[in-house]
């Protein structure tokens, strides 16, 4: 799995595509004050248009989602900002800072100020203006973007909602992708399944299946005391919550280059939708994640994204 250097934590040349977008992703969970959030802002610079948004899991149960979009103050794609929510570089690919302030959605007060540090390199890839071989390929460039990264941290900080404060200290992760993205199908795209784990400050895993009309693409990385290991395979067990479209619990088989299996299991603690600029024709569940691997106990996201039907169904039945 290639280590993407520091470069690719700036803004990327776009192209002419109307839904090029350079997007950043941030999640973290704080086991102590039972705290989390998962963050994201996108900058489509041909539109023009940028959107953000924060959804903070809080302790009674509750979530709020402070967002924000604009097609009139558009940054720079390396600047990712809105409104409510700025998210700065401190240093490439070591720290970032990650504030805002606004009424959310629901009518509440809310203010955080948080800081990422990297325990992991960047882990991903960069086809932007490169020649991609075989239809799973084809089809994610086509869908998800030509670039990507995932990267595990530490977050500390405060959050505050309607004057009430919670320390945030805790693990999570950042993501990074531009290129276009379509998600209305027109690619073929029918479903994703992501992951994100931390377990403790050593051992780390990140993984994606996404599946197209004609092929599929399957791929991760498991970082274990600093050492990387690709993951080539990805076979998923799913349990739904009453619902019948939400992930409850999860069992992942994930098979290395060496041929190893790794059996980790999941238990979703909250759910919440990701709403965001480029996937009104995907249903995204975001799940807060506890994670069980070789006896060690972490936390994360698994987030399933379908392709729905007129009646908002998946049009690939959830494995």
């Amino acid at each position: 799995m290639p280590i993407l250097d520091p470069q690719h934590d700036f803004g990327h040349a776009h192209e002419d595509a109307p839904d090029w977008s350079e997007s950043y992703y941030f999640n973290g969970y704080s086991p102590a004050s039972d705290v989390g959030f998962f963050a994201r802002i996108a900058i489509r610079p041909n539109e023009p248009h940028v959107d953000g948004f924060i959804t903070l899991w809080l302790p009674d149960g509750r979530s709020v989602r402070l967002a924000h979009a604009s097609a009139t103050v558009v940054p720079d794609v390396g600047s990712p900002t809105v409104a409510c929510l700025q998210a700065v570089r401190v240093t490439p690919m070591t720290t970032w800072h990650l504030s805002g302030s606004g009424c959310s959605d629901e009518g509440c007060a809310v203010q955080l100020d948080l800081t990422f540090s990297a325990l992991t390199p960047a882990i991903g890839v960069d086809a932007q203006g490169r020649q991609v071989s075989g239809a799973a390929g084809s089809a994610v460039l086509g869908s998800l973007g030509h670039g990507h990264f995932e990267q595990s941290g530490c977050w500390r900080g405060e959050v505050q909602v309607d004057g009430e404060r919670w320390r945030l200290e805790g693990r999570g992760n950042r993501d990074k992708s531009w290129g276009p993205r379509r998600s209305d199908g027109a690619h073929g795209m029918r479903y994703w399944r992501w992951f994100s784990m931390n377990f403790g400050d050593k051992v780390h895993l990140g993984g994606i299946r996404v599946g197209f009309d004609n092929a599929a693409m399957q791929r991760g990385w498991l970082s274990r005391q600093g050492e990387l290991v690709s993951l080539r395979e990805l076979t998923l067990t799913t349990r739904l919550a009453a619902d019948g479209l939400s992930q409850a619990h999860v069992t992942l088989l994930a098979r290395d280059k060496a041929g190893d299996t790794h059996t980790i299991t999941g238990e979703v603690l909250r759910c919440a939708p990701l709403i965001a600029r480029g996937h009104e024709h995907m249903l995204i569940v975001e799940g807060l994640t506890r994670w069980h691997y070789q006896g060690l106990t972490g936390y994360g996201i698994c987030e399933y994204a379908h392709q729905t039907d007129a009646a908002g169904r998946p049009v690939v039945p959830i494995d």
